[in-house]
């Protein structure tokens, strides 16, 4: 629903954000690094213990935190929301 560029200028567009950044590598432990956030965000979906980039982060004195989902603003709502204003009816998965 939302390009990779679309979902980085709405998280910049944040007050709260000073950087974001787009990287292709499987793990993010190199930008970490180079970047040294102060603050290193992931969704509910993570545990703090279960990141392994989380100790770059803490070693250098950031922090690692985990927040829930809005869940109004999840992908699945607004598609549902989309539906119901068109008119269409979701399909159950079987």
């Amino acid at each position: 629903l939302f390009t990779v560029a679309d979902r980085a200028l709405m998280l910049a567009a944040l007050e709260s954000v000073a950087t974001v950044v787009v990287f292709s590598d499987d793990t993010p432990e190199g930008v970490l690094e180079a970047v040294q956030p102060h603050n290193y965000v992931k969704g509910p979906d993570y545990r703090d213990e279960d990141l392994a980039e989380a100790s770059v982060v803490l070693k250098y004195g950031g922090e690692v935190h985990t927040l829930p989902y809005l869940s109004e603003h999840r992908t699945t709502a607004l598609l549902e929301r989309c539906g119901s204003i068109a008119g269409v009816k979701r399909r159950k998965r079987r």
